[in-house]
Formats: structure tokens, C-alpha cells, sequence
């Protein structure tokens, strides 16, 4: 994590203060947990954070990397929850639910407050609960949150890889999206978490690969950037570098682009260049680099550092 480390000291903070208000708080607190997961000190910027959605969520995360904090940061996250909506009071539980589990503690009690409300809460809100329960062990509860949407039937089946139950209800769910596009997405989605619907991995990967578009409308290249990104995760970007690579060779300046595509561009830079081009490119996104940055080595540090993060 070095590399990532020696990035946010020289490249990303110095850049907070020129990024946008409504930005660089969300900055600031990603950045904050980029250094916790790298082992470094991070109270600077955490002391920086006055939104309380932003604070309590770190609170809540935190202890995941310095265990020896649970105590005191569950605290300081549960003494917030008065000031929050319900949707974002749902979210924090169900952090604070997976860095109980994490660390050794009962989430029981964090998921059971964040479900008696969960009627009422958006679908985002409950999505965040369900991933939190199916890691807690609880797949049906979970799946009864997001029935309808195959797509986060994946994401739990990512975030428990070894549920049966889980694994039968990705497969039903998969099997019935009659939509070529969103079947391949989730196709590769879920190659990520070895599994390939019967098939060999690597035949299932040529043929993700080959459904590549190198150019055509931005709908195509969004596509064609979410799969190779998967197929980056599952630790098969050999299949897509080709492709990609003239993808991101042709990549416009990133402050032309909506920041989740954006987004997509230096994930995959990342991936598939190494972190100094993906820096690079960022550099191109003007008053957004910051923000973008912050978000990349978020990415990174939260479970796909892989081979260039050191």
C-alpha cells in the first residue's frame, strides 16, 4: 500500500482545497479511510469532516482497520443517528453491523434497528442492509429486501460466495434477464466471484471480451467499461487488454464526462495501465481531480488494490 499511501500525500491532499465545496468533504472522508487502510494516521482528515452523515459513517467503518477503537467510534457513530434521515440511519447501521461482524463483536443488534425500519426506507438504503446481512450470515432476510432486482442478487452472492442459498437465487435471477446487455453485466459480475454459470472461466471471459466495443455510442463504452472492470476484479483482464487499452488510449478529458463514468475510466486505467497512468488521467478531469482521485484510491484500498498497489 506504499504506492497508495505516497499518492495521497503528494497528490491528493494537496488537492482538497481546490476541489468543489459540495465535493471536497466526501474527498476528504474517503481519503480518510484510504489512509486507515493503509495502516497510516488519519485524525487529520477525520477531523476535518463536519457533515455528520460523512462523520458517522467513518465512525462506523473505521474500527474495521484499528480494532482497538470499537468502542469509542460505535459510540461516536450511534450518538449521530438522531441527526440523520432514515434512509441514511439504515446505512449506518448496517456499517456499523459489518465492522461489528469484522471485528469480532455480535451485528445482531445493528442489523435488528436497521430492519425495524426498513419498510419505510429507499431502495438504495435497503440494498445497503441486504449486503450487510447476507455478510452477517442472514441470506433469506436479505434476499427478501431486494427481490426483483438480479443485479443485487449478485452483490450478495459476492459478498457470501460460499451460500447456497444465495448461489441458487444469483442463478435464478440471471437466468431470467431476457435483456442481452444487463445479462452480460451481471455475467461478468458474476465471474468476479468464480462463478461462470456451468461453463469453463476462461471460455466465459473470451466471450465477455469479445462483446468489447473499442467505440460507438456512450451507452456501448459504459458497457464495455463495466465488464472489463469485472473481468479486471476476477483477475482476467488478459482477455479485454487489447480492447481496453485502445478504450483508454481514446478516452476524452475526464471533465467532459458525468462523474460515474469518469469514475469507470480510472478504474480501469488502473487496472489495466498501472496507478501512475491512472493518476495521470485523472489529472485531466479539472476541478473534479481531486474528488476522482480520492474515489479511485478508495476503490483501490477497499478490496481491488491487486498487483499496483503495492
Amino acid at each position: 500500500m506504499e504506492p497508495v499511501k505516497a499518492v495521497v500525500e503528494g497528490v491528493a491532499l494537496p488537492l482538497l482545497d481546490v476541489t468543489p465545496r459540495k465535493l471536497r468533504e466526501p474527498a476528504r472522508a474517503m481519503l480518510a479511510l484510504v489512509l486507515a487502510r493503509c495502516g497510516a494516521e488519519y485524525g487529520h482528515l477525520l477531523s476535518g469532516v463536519r457533515n455528520t452523515y460523512l462523520l458517522a459513517s467513518l465512525y462506523a467503518e473505521l474500527p474495521t482497520y484499528f480494532p482497538d477503537t470499537w468502542e469509542e467510534y460505535s459510540r461516536a457513530a450511534l450518538v449521530r443517528l438522531a441527526e440523520l434521515s432514515l434512509n441514511r440511519r439504515c446505512v449506518v447501521l448496517s456499517k456499523l453491523a459489518e465492522t461489528a461482524a469484522r471485528t469480532g463483536s455480535t451485528p445482531h443488534v445493528f442489523l435488528s434497528a436497521a430492519l425495524r425500519g426498513s419498510n419505510l426506507c429507499s431502495r438504495s438504503a435497503r440494498a445497503r442492509l441486504a449486503l450487510a446481512l447476507a455478510e452477517c450470515g442472514q441470506p433469506e432476510k436479505a434476499l427478501s429486501l431486494v427481490r426483483g432486482q438480479p443485479a443485487l442478487v449478485v452483490e450478495l452472492l459476492l459478498r457470501a460466495p460460499g451460500d447456497g442459498t444465495l448461489l441458487e437465487a444469483a442463478r435464478k435471477a440471471v437466468s431470467r434477464v431476457r435483456d442481452s446487455r444487463r445479462r452480460l453485466v451481471l455475467v461478468s459480475r458474476l465471474l468476479v466471484g468464480g462463478f461462470s454459470l456451468s461453463y469453463e472461466p476462461e471460455v466465459v471471459a473470451e466471450s465477455l471480451a469479445a462483446a468489447l466495443s473499442r467505440d460507438g455510442d456512450p451507452s456501448s463504452v459504459y458497457l464495455s467499461l463495466v465488464i472489463a472492470r469485472n473481468l479486471a476484479e476476477a483477475g482476467m483482464q488478459q482477455y479485454a487488454w487489447e480492447k481496453v487499452s485502445q478504450i483508454l488510449e481514446n478516452s476524452p478529458p475526464l471533465s467532459w464526462l458525468p462523474l460515474d463514468l469518469a469514475e469507470l475510466y480510472l478504474v480501469n486505467a488502473y487496472h489495466y495501465l498501472g496507478l501512475t497512468r491512472a493518476v495521470e488521467l485523472a489529472g485531466t478531469a479539472g476541478e473534479n481531480k481531486g474528488f476522482l482521485l480520492a474515489s479511485l484510491l478508495d476503490y483501490i484500498t477497499a478490496g481491488w488494490g491487486g498487483p499496483h498497489a503495492g
